[in-house]
């Protein structure tokens, strides 16, 4: 299965363990950071803001909860000083009121991305039962992203150098 369409499954799975209508998953990459790999519900001026401005996937609470490895919580945009005002306001705008940032891991704790789940204002929090479903959701995807880097990763990069040596090695004869 390709990693896109196992983390469109994870979001799609993770927003239905929480009602929540919108929702990004980002794989880290431990070359250049979280990377988008799955969205919905996300208005395009919202994703445009949210993967090219100050806040993105580089920096903010969505990377603070990847990198601690434990789950965080915006129970009010507009008031979080983590965010910057352009970035309250965009989320204000598409009706985002809060937002929880989960963190997937493997069992050696390591970080293999963050899905982030937004919800309109007021809107209920999840319940614990609706936790549990989704910490088993995580628990498994953050084991599948690992395993994914791990050996379909790096299989075919050992592949990709042996053909290259391959063939530099045609190219002296």
């Amino acid at each position: 299965m390709p990693r896109s369409a196992f983390a469109e499954a994870v979001l799609s799975t993770a927003l239905r363990c929480v009602r929540s209508p919108r929702g990004l998953l980002h794989v880290a990459d431990p070359l250049i950071g979280p990377q988008l790999e799955a969205h919905q519900g996300i208005p395009d001026a919202l994703l445009d803001h949210l993967t090219r401005g100050p806040d993105g996937a580089g920096r903010g609470p969505a990377t603070d909860a990847m990198r601690e490895g434990r789950r965080g919580a915006l129970t009010d945009v507009l008031a979080d000083a983590r965010l910057t005002e352009e970035t309250r306001q965009a989320l204000r705008a598409a009706g985002v009121g809060h937002a929880w940032y989960v963190p997937l891991r493997s069992a050696s704790g390591e970080s293999s991305g963050v899905i982030t789940l937004y919800g309109p204002p007021p809107g209920p929090a999840p319940t614990e039962t609706e936790w549990k479903a989704l910490d088993l959701v995580v628990v498994q995807a953050g084991e599948w992203l690992d395993w994914h880097r791990r050996t379909v990763m790096l299989d075919a990069l050992e592949q990709l150098h042996a053909r290259g040596r391959a063939l530099a090695g045609k190219g002296r004869g």
